[in-house]
């Protein structure tokens, strides 16, 4: 067994993070080719980690006992979802084998993001888990803007991708990859709050020139360029949902963070508006802004036709399908998550089963939708649908228990590194949260990934003890 801080130790904690900063390389590890191998390295680490690390320290027992709650939930679902496999005779599941598959899939990612908590012991191994996490979001921001900015025609894993003039490699999908750059700049805010001087001084022109210098050199400004071109990165992908998901999130946590934590950071009301001013206008106007508000505009001017031929009892036209395949229009996808719900009749209490979405559909697609859907478009109805009523209520328990400790972090710990991590998962969740009303994201195993270690993390930022604590030790 090696202590924490052994270099096996710290070798084995590496090992553990590279499959979840690999998924997002690999198509979003969407294939059912590739997850498997991704997660069968991350239950090789924790294997590693169970057998050679010591968990019995006193940092260790703060995090199991702030942790249970968290892993009573973790349980309680993992139980719900083998219960409704055991009964999927009499439950009539839609598609058990996809149901098994993603079942095993949960309960992997369940374990690897259980040890990795475990294994982030310190605020020094908590720091460098979110700056891997952010880093490697702004490594895929550069790819992106560079193919798409480049118009080159690459293919990965075999898998040709054909040029676009938006942001989206290495995801097929333009939102997924927006998605995830959200989360991933989301970190990147809490990074920057986690450096806020809590108290401001008068200083003398010498000083000042000083902690320019000390700026120039510092992380501060390495975490905030690459923020700038993570934002950038989500202007060119031009998913009008991420966007809007990120901005909103920053907007509302910040406006929380304000509020709940004292002593204010004189800096922290400027950071907040920097990133509007400088990141989505100055920078943004370099990068295509003008295209993601001229969606956005054309998305209002189809819902106010579309409401008007609603009201004069016509039929709201469909976009119809191409030989390449188009995205769906706003009012199919509401249609399709409004006639998901249909699905739930017979299988309310633990639903058709998780991963059985596009067998369950088909029965109960309406004429109007002609596109194929594997997904509802919506991630809460989707969740709702396929693991019922039990299933939805552990899942927002889950979500609720992270952002409750989140919470207290910012009201109780005094500790600039925990609160601005707590800062960073807040804004996390919100963007999870606000993109699930239009996207499927969480069907995407390198992003469900990712979720799952936000939501372990909220434990850490809650147990650690404090910088303070940490030197009278």
């Amino acid at each position: 067994m090696f202590d924490p801080g052994h270099p096996v130790e710290r070798g084995i904690w590496g090992l553990h993070l590279l499959p979840l900063l690999l998924a997002p390389w690999l198509f979003g590890a969407n294939r059912d080719w590739i997850w498997p191998w991704l997660l069968t390295a991350g239950m090789l680490s924790t294997v590693a980690a169970i057998l050679f690390c010591r968990f019995d320290a006193r940092r260790h027992q703060h995090i199991q006992e702030r942790g249970r709650l968290l892993g009573f939930a973790w349980l309680t679902i993992m139980l719900l979802l083998v219960l409704s496999l055991v009964l999927a005779p009499w439950l009539g599941l839609a598609d058990v084998r996809a149901s098994l598959r993603t079942t095993l899939m949960l309960g992997g990612m369940g374990l690897h993001t259980g040890v990795l908590g475990m294994l982030c012991h310190s605020r020094r191994r908590l720091r460098w888990t979110l700056m891997a996490i952010f880093i490697n979001g702004a490594v895929l921001a550069m790819t992106g803007l560079a193919v798409a900015l480049s118009g080159l025609d690459w293919s990965l894993l075999g898998i040709q991708l054909d040029p676009v003039n938006v942001a989206r490699a290495p995801f097929i999908n333009r939102n997924h990859f927006a998605g995830y750059l959200a989360i991933c700049g989301a970190l990147g805010f809490g990074l920057l709050c986690a450096d806020l001087n809590s108290h401001s001084y008068p200083e003398t022109w010498g000083q000042r020139f000083r902690n320019v210098l000390v700026l120039l050199l510092s992380r501060k400004l390495f975490v905030r360029t690459l923020l700038v071109v993570i934002v950038i990165g989500l202007i060119v992908s031009q998913s009008r949902m991420g966007n809007l998901a990120f901005g909103l999130a920053l907007a509302v946590v910040g406006a929380v963070a304000v509020w709940r934590w004292r002593p204010l950071p004189p800096g922290l009301v400027p950071l907040v508006a920097s990133i509007f001013v400088i990141d989505v206008l100055l920078a943004g106007s370099w990068f295509g802004l003008d295209r993601l508000q001229q969606r956005f505009r054309e998305t209002t001017v189809l819902a106010s036709a579309e409401s008007g031929l609603a009201g004069d009892s016509l039929q709201i036209p469909v976009r119809p399908a191409t030989p390449t395949g188009t995205e769906p229009s706003d009012s199919e996808r509401v249609r399709v998550a409004a006639s998901s719900f249909k699905l739930l009749s017979g299988h309310w209490l633990l639903g058709v089963g998780v991963g059985g979405y596009r067998a369950a559909f088909g029965e109960f697609k309406p004429d109007s939708v002609l596109l194929h859907y594997q997904h509802a478009h919506n991630d809460w109805v989707q969740t709702l649908v396929e693991r019922g009523l039990l299933g939805m209520l552990m899942v927002l328990a889950t979500l609720m228990f992270a952002v409750h400790a989140c919470l207290r972090v910012l009201t109780r710990r005094d500790d600039k590194l925990l609160r601005g991590s707590a800062v960073g998962l807040l804004t996390a969740y919100a963007v999870v949260g606000t993109h699930a009303l239009a996207d499927f994201n969480l069907q995407i195993p390198a992003y469900l990934w990712l979720v799952h270690v936000l939501l372990a993390l909220s434990v850490n930022v809650l147990a650690l003890p404090e910088r303070s604590m940490v030197k009278l030790s």
